[in-house]
């Protein structure tokens, strides 16, 4: 009995290892988020108040971003961009201030401490270069915040239309700060063709809930990244026991004979 029992145990340990080899394991793999920019208006107008509050637009947005990205997930990838804020009556001045990675919420907090906007808005040449950044094909968004039209002679909706077509991923956010209708419906089209969302907003608290809805929609919020399973066995697994978590064995005498039924020692 001795010789069996060492057979049993032999037998029992490659049946072990075959079991646990075959037992699908799911191993979380995060998935990288897409990038997020926002695109704010640095043109001298945003320094003007909104009708029925004296903050100036300008720290009203700076303080609901700052609010805001306290909350953002580590693993967002958050950008930040503007237009007009460096030198007066230039139609190229446009820059990507900071890339869209993981990890930049205080860096955009500081940009956002010296931000002061001077110049001219030319928003079409800004969702260009800022959608050039994030490549063409690549998902995202981009959420424009802006006070005015594009006074550089430029075409919105004819750039948007570009984006659409070699960015088909990307989609663009627009927020309009105490805009009349037909200057809002203007650049509004930026967001009607790539499939993002129009918000106007006439007062801070308005400006931060579109804010936390775009959030939302870029799915920046303080929850975890997606998961994404990695691929694993599709294999059935044979006389897996049922019940509370636990080691079990069994033994054979036999490559695919039935397992023993008495107590085996070793």
């Amino acid at each position: 009995m001795k010789r069996s029992s060492g057979i049993a145990y032999v037998r029992a340990a490659f049946a072990l290892a075959g079991v646990l080899a075959a037992v699908p394991v799911g191993r979380a793999v995060a998935a990288e988020a897409p990038p997020s920019v926002f695109l704010i208006d640095g043109s001298g107008s945003m320094w003007g108040t909104f009708a029925t509050e004296k903050i100036a637009k300008v720290y009203a947005i700076r303080d609901s971003l700052r609010l805001l990205l306290t909350k953002a997930s580590p693993q967002s990838r958050i950008g930040l961009a503007s237009f007009g804020h460096r030198r007066k009556g230039d139609c190229g001045d446009v820059e990507l201030m900071i890339p869209p990675e993981a990890g930049s919420v205080e860096r955009i907090g500081a940009a956002l401490d010296k931000f002061n906007p001077k110049g001219k808005g030319p928003i079409a040449l800004a969702l260009k270069e800022v959608a050039r950044a994030i490549g063409p094909g690549a998902p995202g968004t981009i959420t424009l915040i802006h006070d005015g039209p594009d006074n550089c002679q430029q075409d919105v909706c004819a750039t948007a239309g570009e984006i659409a077509k070699s960015n088909p991923k990307l989609a663009i956010h627009v927020l309009s700060l105490a805009l009349e209708a037909a200057d809002a419906a203007r650049v509004s089209c930026a967001a009607t063709q790539t499939g993002g969302q129009t918000f106007v907003a006439n007062d801070q608290a308005t400006a931060m809930s579109a804010l936390e809805q775009i959030f939302a929609l870029s799915e920046l919020g303080s929850e975890a990244a997606p998961q994404v399973s990695a691929p694993v066995s599709s294999e059935p697994t044979a006389n897996v026991a049922q019940g509370p978590p636990g080691l079990r064995l069994t033994a054979a005498l036999a490559n695919g004979g039935p397992a023993l039924q008495t107590p085996v020692q070793w």
